[in-house]
């Protein structure tokens, strides 16, 4: 069976050869490159099964790699995972309204990287990454809530979804796929937002409507 391909993108060389030898030692093939226009030509000359990529890089960045990459009908399915060190929740968001399958921040735990990874090339392999229609419920561990959104921006849906922890419950409301409104037991907006998207383990559950007084007005990120 052929070694599954992933791409390794980052201007940081000692980072590459990290991720390359411990993604070697997994059976992987690894593809390098340490800029956004470098990688770019990978992708179409030699498409991987997975790209690994940062955000802050020379020539082209990781966001504008990512747009660029699903754009093209031919690599537009590959899983596109960011592993940056910018972790503000309005870089998440825009990593993944460019398509990004996931967004990992540094530093990173190496083992739940891999993991990621493993499933992400499985579900690629399998059926496509990026679930084109969601579950009403389920588990966060297995649909983020980041994922989550991603697929209902992306078809502008109108939809509340409820998030369950054992501590919590979080409501983000969602209009023609703009976030309008989030709010916890104690947060609002977009404190509430980045409190959810925290949120490993849980229960989630959508529903198609949305209270009539909740604006179009997307939550501020700034």
């Amino acid at each position: 069976m052929a070694k599954s391909k992933i791409l390794v993108v980052d201007d940081n060389a000692y980072l590459v050869d990290i991720l390359s030898f411990s993604l070697e030692m997994e059976n992987y093939e690894v593809l390098k490159a340490y800029d956004g226009k470098e990688a770019l030509e990978i992708i179409s000359n030699n498409p991987p099964d997975l790209i690994l990529a940062d955000i802050m890089m020379p020539k082209m960045d990781g966001f504008e790699l990512c747009k660029k990459t699903k754009e093209n009908p031919k690599t537009k399915d590959i899983p596109f995972l960011f592993l940056t060190a910018k972790g503000k929740l309005d870089d998440q968001l825009k990593g993944f309204s460019l398509g990004g399958d996931d967004y990992i921040v540094k530093p990173f735990n190496l083992n739940d990287l891999l993991k990621k990874i493993a499933k992400s090339i499985e579900q690629y392999k399998e059926k496509g990454f990026v679930e084109k229609e969601l579950p009403e419920k389920g588990n966060i561990s297995e649909f983020p809530i980041m994922r989550i959104l991603q697929v209902i921006k992306s078809n502008k849906k109108t939809v509340t979804i409820t998030a369950t922890t054992a501590n919590d419950v979080g409501k983000i409301y969602i209009k023609n796929g703009n976030i309008a409104k989030a709010e916890t037991s104690v947060n609002k907006d977009k404190a509430a937002l980045e409190l959810v998207l925290t949120w490993k383990e849980g229960k989630f559950k959508i529903e198609e409507n949305i209270p009539q007084d909740i604006s179009e007005t997307e939550i501020s990120l700034e």
